[in-house]
């Protein structure tokens, strides 16, 4: 395939020499990859058209083959608005099929005719390769600024950055990297960065590639946005409780296989924006930014031609906001070594996680809530920049709450303890099925610890405050698991297989008068359990043959329960069968004493 793409566009350079013999002739340029998602019903890809003959073109006809089927479609007809003049490259949208399974194939793109004349091109096709994927690829650009108050110059690499990023919010992610000045950090691009990179400024790089000069960047962007990439990368942080250290979680998703024997690795930086004291005098020269040479500057350089911002025989301004200044790195240059490690599977998220610590040692800082972390995914093997994401820091919740809409049972599973508020029961359920309750609801200081999945009971139509803590005090030890992201059920022990167990879930719709634990699929097969929630898992050699299919939350199954923890044998503890605690059973019936069933009479 990489043979046949060379040999095209050698052709395609010939045409330039011989093509102005043609009166109908035009080509289509190499195409590349367009990534399709599985489940759309078509797609367009992008080709660019020369026009290499003698006449304009008012309309070409085409055809797209399939190299996977086979078949091809066509001809179709493309009408110019505006024709296709004689030299003029351009480029259109050729609609092609979606993919139904994932993967590449080829599509061969054959201009047939051209102004309902044969196309007279020596070679009148190109391969559009259709990648269809689960997630399309989002391809960012990172941008490093390296600048100092005490250059001159620097505002217009300053003002290339902060254009590039206000029109590309979504895919610009910049940092701004000071030498030898106020705001220079020494925890920040080490390794020889500042040496190789900002020999002299202003040095503004895209992507490590290229450098960008003057105040537009524009085509330098954009064409390493377009250079394709499989890896989807994502980045979340957030305080720790004591305020002082970000934890950080970088997600890395290929969309595709990527190239044999690529390995790559994340890198980390932290980024102030915000920042501004009028005893930070950057350097400018008003002279020369209000020549004509910036007359077609963008917006953000207004205000270094504003003479009111100047001091100092008008070579210095004051009261300028410094924006993305790198405060802190990690594996700047490379990456953090065994950050990724293993085969990248098509839609399987590898996940790294690294702490910055003692914030607050930063005296730079000024606002909390304009600091940023940006990871930088590192293609290791080639030696480039793959990939780049960013993020604000989130403060951690204090608390959540949880509707009990439906019914009066729900189940919880979150990675952080929580208290459980007045009035919500908690239980375990056990190998054989049977529910045994852990604390009554009465209790104001229950706490339950981090990852632990639990069965709760309130009041249908009630909602409750669940407040996140620091320490647990409850031992739980049941049959039921839970999952922080939508997952597939596990059985959770290596020794079992999923033909060893039943998979329940907790269902509560109007087909069943009980809520109840009951087989999601077939003969218990596994399922997807919603982030959040908890499944059961019983053994199928342990599991109550009454309970095999799934079993109610009612009186009569809500047998086995008992206060579980700081009980004592000495303790006396009575529950109605509904699982409310009641200081002394007076009123005849059925209660539940130390675990056990009571008649009183």
């Amino acid at each position: 395939m990489r043979q046949t793409r060379l040999l095209l566009l050698f052709t395609l350079c010939l045409l330039s020499i011989f093509a102005g013999w043609a009166q109908n002739n035009v080509a289509p340029m190499t195409a590349g990859k367009v990534f399709v998602k599985i489940g759309d019903t078509e797609a367009t890809a992008p080709v660019k058209l020369t026009n290499y003959g003698k006449s304009e073109v008012k309309s070409i006809e085409y055809t797209l083959c399939y190299m996977d089927t086979q078949n091809c479609d066509g001809p179709f007809k493309m009408d110019f608005d505006t024709p296709l003049a004689d030299g003029e490259t351009r480029l259109v949208n050729i609609p092609i099929k979606a993919g139904s399974t994932y993967g590449m194939v080829d599509v061969l793109f054959h201009i047939t005719s051209v102004n309902n004349s044969y196309n007279e091109t020596s070679v009148p096709f190109t391969y559009i390769t259709r990648c269809t994927v689960n997630k399309l690829p989002h391809k960012r650009v990172l941008l490093e600024d390296y600048t100092a108050l005490w250059c001159q110059w620097c505002p217009v690499g300053m003002v290339a950055t902060e254009a590039l990023v206000r029109e590309h919010p979504d895919d610009a992610v910049a940092i701004a990297i000071h030498k030898g000045d106020k705001l220079a950090s020494a925890t920040a691009y080490q390794n020889g960065m500042l040496t190789d990179y900002a020999p002299t400024l202003p040095s503004l790089w895209c992507a490590r590639k290229n450098k960008i000069a003057g105040y537009d960047g524009t085509s330098m962007f954009e064409n390493e946005k377009s250079e394709v990439t499989y890896m989807n990368i994502d980045v979340e942080a957030c305080w720790d409780e004591t305020g002082n250290d970000i934890n950080v979680t970088t997600k890395v998703e290929p969309c595709m296989t990527p190239d044999a024997g690529n390995t790559y690795a994340i890198g980390y930086v932290l980024t102030a924006s915000g920042l501004k004291n009028d005893k930070w005098l950057q350097q400018a020269n008003y002279s020369d930014y209000m020549s004509d040479n910036y007359k077609d500057a963008p917006p953000e350089m207004d205000f270094f031609r504003d003479p009111s911002n100047y001091v100092g025989d008008n070579y210095y301004v004051k009261g300028y906001t410094f924006n993305h200044v790198a405060i802190e790195s990690q594996g700047i240059r490379y990456g953090i070594a065994n950050s990724l490690t293993g085969d990248f599977v098509p839609n399987e998220i590898k996940t790294h996680a690294t702490t910055f610590n003692n914030i607050n040692q930063y005296n730079l800082i000024q606002d909390r809530n304009k600091l940023e972390v940006v990871a930088i995914l590192f293609d290791t093997k080639n030696d480039r920049i793959e990939n780049v994401a960013k993020c604000h820091i989130t403060v951690p919740e204090q608390e959540f709450t949880m509707n009990f809409d439906v019914c009066d049972w729900a189940t919880l599973y979150t990675d952080r303890p929580y208290i459980v508020p007045q009035g919500v029961a908690t239980y375990q359920i056990n190998a054989q099925g049977d529910v045994e309750m852990v604390t009554d609801g009465t209790g104001a200081n229950v706490s339950i610890a981090a990852n632990t999945p639990m069965l709760l009971k309130g009041q249908k139509g009630n909602t409750y405050t669940f407040k996140y803590t620091d320490t647990s005090n409850t031992i739980v030890n049941t049959a039921l698991r839970g999952s922080i992201q939508d997952e597939h059920t596990t059985t959770g022990n290596t020794a079992l297989t999923d033909n060893d167990v039943y998979y329940y879930k907790l269902v509560y719709d109007d087909s069943r008068a009980q809520a109840g634990f009951y087989w999601a699929e077939e003969n218990g097969a596994p399922f997807d359990n919603k982030a959040g929630k908890c499944y059961l898992v019983l053994p199928r050699k342990t599991v109550n043959a009454a309970r095999l299919q799934g079993f109610e939350l009612d009186d009569a199954t809500v047998t086995s329960i008992k206060q579980i923890g700081t009980t004592t044998s000495a303790t006396r503890h009575t529950f109605e069968v509904n699982g409310r605690k009641v200081q002394n059973a007076t009123t005849p019936g059925l209660y539940i004493v130390n675990g056990k069933k009571t008649a009183i009479k």
